[in-house]
């Protein structure tokens, strides 16, 4: 496991070239694809959570700050954490008046418990190095009747292996049985799963919660074998030709 200071040196020389064929902290083709998602997530937020009422969010890894913008454009405290300082820069020139940025980790924060009615947190789990504790301290922040929206990568969903399952980015793989594991581990229940990696949660004890049964054993049998399949080079080199061909064809365009 790579330590903190590792994880910061990684992220500050290497990440955004290696994993996401930038050059720069922020290009077009980042923010015009962000700008694309973040309506996806209102709508899919929108069908768990009541946002007609105001409400108190944090989008924990709120990275260039189009979701934190976005919820306080419609009239709710919104407030996102970003370690990346380009990063958070961008979103809180961007969110202006509507939102609160905190350039700073998840484990510098001191919220009161119960700060937050809606938390998300979308494909920043695998990032960390203590999971388990980050989700911990989204628990005491949720407030009684909160959801929690977390979102990762994945392990049994991607049809070629390497860089897209196995990276120095990717400290944890997660699938859904030990996703849910670790969330029951933490403080909390499911609420819905909108799919096997995509799932929306209360703290523990309310009445919402359904039981979502999981098999780690059966889940770490399927993982196994899935991984002692040969990698299928020509699958793999079309998959990064296509994301090769999407970059270059927006910055062409800009």
């Amino acid at each position: 496991m790579p330590t903190g200071e590792e994880l910061s040196k990684y992220y500050s020389d290497t990440y955004r070239f290696e994993y996401q064929f930038l050059r720069k902290a922020l290009s077009q083709s980042h923010l015009a694809r962000k700008n694309r998602e973040v309506e996806k997530r209102i709508d899919q937020i929108g069908k768990v959570a009541d946002l007609d009422t105001p409400l108190r969010s944090l989008d924990f890894g709120c990275g260039s700050g189009e979701l934190v913008r976005r919820l306080g454009s419609m009239g709710h405290a919104a407030e996102g954490i970003e370690p990346g300082v380009s990063f958070s820069e961008h979103a809180s020139k961007e969110a202006g008046g509507t939102a609160v940025v905190h350039s700073a980790g998840w484990n510098e924060m001191q919220f009161s418990p119960g700060s937050f009615d809606l938390i998300t947190c979308l494909h920043v789990l695998e990032h960390l190095n203590r999971p388990l504790e980050a989700l911990e301290k989204m628990a005491d922040w949720l407030a009684p009747g909160g959801i929690l929206f977390v979102e990762v990568p994945n392990m049994e969903g991607y049809s070629t292996k390497g860089f897209d399952r196995l990276h120095f980015a990717h400290t944890i793989g997660f699938s859904r049985d030990n996703l849910i594991h670790a969330l029951q581990q933490s403080g909390f229940a499911v609420l819905h799963e909108r799919g096997p990696t995509s799932i929306f949660c209360v703290k523990d004890g309310d009445p919402r919660g359904v039981d979502a049964g999981i098999n780690l054993s059966a889940a770490a049998a399927r993982i196994r074998s899935s991984y002692s399949e040969p990698l299928n080079v020509d699958r793999y080199l079309a998959r990064h030709a296509s994301r090769l061909r999407y970059v270059i064809g927006i910055e062409l365009a800009r």
